[in-house]
């Protein structure tokens, strides 16, 4: 009886020893798996947030949208840089999905005499003198303020024929652009396109089809006409510029454009 009881007692005392054990290796595994179910949740929660966040954007903009009957306006500065002139017109544009962008309000524009195509035809190497490319940057920067002044968010601008003859016209572009102007040369046949566009645009009562486009500038022009499927252009290399200097040099001196340069103290 004795040795049953010491028997029984060994064996509570075993299992109380075991059961602790047991305990604590039961409660660790359910800790690992509580945090790792926690984890879990936290993560999905996350996503379920930066979902509702896009969710309430999409919203947002769909409701500003319909406010303004489905139109999203962009005040843009549009920039050109002519062989005679250098203009800019600043415009809010309608960018609605599912149609052409269209011009709905122009808030100002203006023009600045800067003979780039005299000065390239008076310099040597076909190069714009460092007077004219400092007077062109100051006129540019000027636009620029003056149309960041006007709410203007977007700027983008071309340059045309003397640009496309001037052997350093690419390296001032390429340092107009770091300085937050973009300008591009753009080649005659791009240049003949935009000149139809414009004209579609500012004369929509004549179908397009039936308009002819006469793009005169200082360095070059272009006739453009629709010729379906699509559109044809008569191009030279001749402007106005160009046939001032060769007026000037050709017909009534040789040295008169020198000579003019002179005067001014170029």
């Amino acid at each position: 009886m004795r040795a049953s009881r010491l028997g029984a007692v060994a064996a509570l005392v075993l299992l109380a020893a075991w059961v602790p054990v047991a305990s604590r290796a039961s409660a660790a595994s359910w800790q690992i798996s509580a945090l790792s179910q926690l984890q879990e949740l936290e993560s999905t929660l996350a996503l379920k947030e930066q979902h509702l966040l896009q969710v309430r954007t999409g919203c947002a903009a769909g409701c500003a949208a319909e406010e303004r009957g489905g139109r999203r306006i962009v005040r843009r500065a549009a920039f050109d840089v002519g062989s005679a002139a250098c203009k800019i017109v600043v415009a809010d544009v309608d960018l609605h999905v599912g149609s052409v962008a269209n011009i709905t309000r122009t808030i100002f524009s203006e023009r600045v005499a800067v003979s780039l195509c005299e000065d390239l035809a008076a310099g040597p190497g076909g190069k714009f003198s460092e007077r004219t490319l400092q007077e062109l940057h100051e006129v540019l920067h000027e636009f620029k303020k003056r149309a960041e002044q006007q709410g203007a968010e977007q700027f983008a601008g071309i340059a045309t024929a003397a640009f496309r003859k001037a052997s350093n016209g690419a390296a001032f572009l390429q340092q107009l652009h770091k300085e937050g102007l973009p300008l591009r040369i753009i080649s005659q046949e791009r240049e003949a396109f935009l000149g139809f566009l414009t004209a579609n645009h500012l004369c929509p009562e004549i179908q397009a089809f039936d308009l002819v486009s006469w793009d005169c500038g200082g360095g070059s022009f272009q006739i453009t006409a629709e010729v379906p499927p699509a559109w044809e252009a008569w191009m030279k290399s001749v402007g106005t510029g160009v046939a001032k200097t060769l007026l000037l040099t050709t017909v009534r001196c040789p040295d008169s454009l020198t000579m003019g340069a002179r005067r001014r103290g170029e």
